[in-house]
């Protein structure tokens, strides 16, 4: 059984939201029609993928109950896994803000699933 401490409930949260921002930011060349020089399907891909693991993140948060713990856990590893996949230095080049960003992604969901099993 997994448990969350009063104190990780601010960080699912702050993951949560952001999750849902990076969401919304890969769709937005999508729904304004904006030609992209990258694949689009992998980002459109992504970007529901995001979207759909901040609302599973928001569940929690918002309902504040320790049976649906397990949708955080559930949720921060499937973060994990995202920001490790967008995280990819070594085939191109990062700004420093999504380098920075990818950092504190990895260090937040890592946190919480060990807050979580421990």
């Amino acid at each position: 059984m997994f448990y969350i401490d009063w104190y990780t409930w601010p960080l699912l949260a702050f993951l949560a939201i952001s999750e849902i921002g990076r969401g919304t930011r890969d769709l937005k060349p999508v729904l304004c029609n904006k030609k992209r020089s990258e694949p689009i399907r992998s980002r459109i891909f992504l970007g529901y993928l995001e979207l759909l693991t901040g609302l599973i993140l928001l569940i929690p948060t918002l309902t504040d109950r320790k049976e649906l713990a397990f949708l955080a856990v559930f949720g921060s590893i499937i973060a994990l896994l995202i920001t490790l996949v967008r995280f990819n230095p070594i085939q191109r080049h990062l700004d420093k803000f999504e380098a920075i960003q990818g950092i504190a992604f990895v260090i937040l969901s890592t946190t919480i699933i060990v807050t979580s099993i421990l």
